[in-house]
Parts: C-alpha cells; structure tokens; sequence
C-alpha cells in the first residue's frame, strides 16, 4: 500500500504505456518532390518509369506510322488522279480512299467501256506496329528472299464478253516466288518461261502459246513493254495478270465457264512520295 500510494494516476499510466518505437532515419539522397505530406522519389520507380516509356514510344511510332502510311496512298493517288478521270466517268480520288486499319486501303472506280469496276488496293508495311516491324526486319534476315513492300495492286475486271479466257502473266523475277504462293492462277495453269522480249529482270508465265502471240505481240503489248524497259519504272514492277481464274484454288472443284470472271492485274511497289507519279506509264 505504501508503494501504490507513492505513485500518481499519471505514473500508472506511462508505467502501462509502450515505450515508443526508435524508427531509423531512411537514407535517400536522390531527387524527390515534396508536395505537402505527399513525396515523390523518381528511383523508386525505375521500373514502372521504363513500362510508361515503352508505351510512350509506341503510341507515338503507332500515330507517326499509320500517318507516313495515309501520306504514301494520297501522294500516289494524287499524282495518278488526272489520268484516273481521263479513263474512267467515275473515278476514284483522295476524296474516296476507303481506308481498313493502318496498312489496307482501297480506291473504287467505274464507268469505261468493257470494264466493270477498277479497284486499287494498297498493301502497306505495318510502320504503325514496332513489334510487328521488328519481326519482319528480322525475319527477312532469316530468309533472305523474304521482303514486306508497300504494295499497290490495279484489279480491272473486264466484261465477259470483251475479254478472251486465259491465263497470262508477266512477273518480275525478284517477286516470282512469292506471286507463285499468292497466285494459284500463274502456279497451275501456266509455264513459266524466258522471252527475249521481255527485260533480264522479267519472266513470262503463260497458259499457251497463242496467248503469248496475242498480248505481247498487240499494239497495247508493245506499248507496255516498251514502258517496262524504262529503268526507273522497272525498278517498281511486280507482276502483270491477265487471267479468268480466280487466285486461290476453288473450294468446289472447276468454276464453271459461265461463272468465270475476266480481270486484267497490275502489281506495283509502292514508289516513295518524291516519285508518286513515275508509274503513271504503265
């Protein structure tokens, strides 16, 4: 009683307290911001400063790539509207380019003489995707004949009745071995074989003889390959089709003669936008 008489109510009460903890002083002296009770320690998050960089990096190469992609198709659509709306009632222009994602577009047009429609198609290299750019980078290490080009495809389907039934085509060598996987048309029906009256670079892939004799030897032909022989516009050339069979092998079997359809194919590489119009002659 003696004791607990000598000691007060606060003396109880720091005897019943916990003696406070001695937390040790954290050492940083990096850069940090103080904003009131808030701070802010840049090294502490190297790690997600990294993840935000990369998806920094490849939203702005998805925005610049899908713009250098629009600006190649209107360059080249600009420089070839002129001859566009001297062949066709109506044509296609910048105005009605149908664009499907980053690296597909196409162009419509109508209104000549034995030709339904043409269609242009675009097929670009995928600058929009850095992950896919890499992999086609280096995957054409692997296999060197392997090579992802701006593409432009001219699809004139021709009347029935205004187009003969054959299968013909002129392909540059540099491309033929992909044009065969793309094509069952070239890889079924036709031989493939040299020409003197084609360039070093070209090979002809026809069904016959007389379909041979009856394009290259006609006015037109002529004219084409004397176009073709231009340096600065071989350089382009990917293949010329003329055929009445479809590109992929029918599901069904043999289309029936009546069901067949007649189109004429000119496949180009894209030209840069400095030279948009140096494949207005073919």
């Amino acid at each position: 009683m003696d004791i607990l008489s000598k000691v007060g109510p606060g003396n109880i009460a720091q005897l019943l307290s916990p003696s406070p903890v001695d937390f040790p002083r954290e050492e940083y002296d990096g850069l940090e911001f103080r904003y009131g009770r808030l701070t802010f320690r840049p090294a502490e998050f190297q790690v997600e400063g990294l993840i935000l960089a990369v998806v920094f990096v490849y939203l702005i190469s998805g925005i610049l790539g899908t713009r250098l992609n629009s600006t190649r198709v209107n360059a080249w659509v600009k420089a070839h509207v002129a001859l566009y709306e001297a062949q066709f009632a109506k044509p296609g222009s910048e105005d009605h380019i149908l664009a499907d994602g980053p690296t597909d577009y196409m162009l419509f047009s109508t209104g000549r003489r034995a030709v339904s429609y043409l269609q242009t198609v675009f097929d670009l290299f995928p600058r929009q995707d850095i992950l896919q750019t890499i992999y086609e980078f280096g995957w054409s290490m692997v296999d060197l004949e392997y090579s992802r080009d701006d593409v432009v495809t001219l699809d004139f389907k021709l009347s029935a009745e205004s187009a003969p039934a054959f299968v013909f085509g002129v392909v540059s060598k540099y491309h033929i071995k992909q044009t065969r996987k793309e094509r069952f048309d070239l890889t079924f029906f036709t031989k493939t074989t040299e020409s003197s009256l084609l360039p070093a670079n070209a090979c002809l892939m026809s069904e016959h003889v007389d379909a041979t004799e009856l394009v290259l030897k006609s006015s037109a032909g002529t004219k084409f390959l004397s176009k073709l022989a231009d340096p600065t516009i071989n350089r382009y050339f990917r293949s010329f089709v003329i055929t009445d069979q479809p590109d992929k092998r029918p599901v069904t079997g043999p289309i029936p003669a009546s069901k067949k359809e007649r189109h004429v194919i000119l496949s180009l590489n894209l030209p840069p936008k400095s030279e948009a119009g140096v494949t207005i002659p073919l």
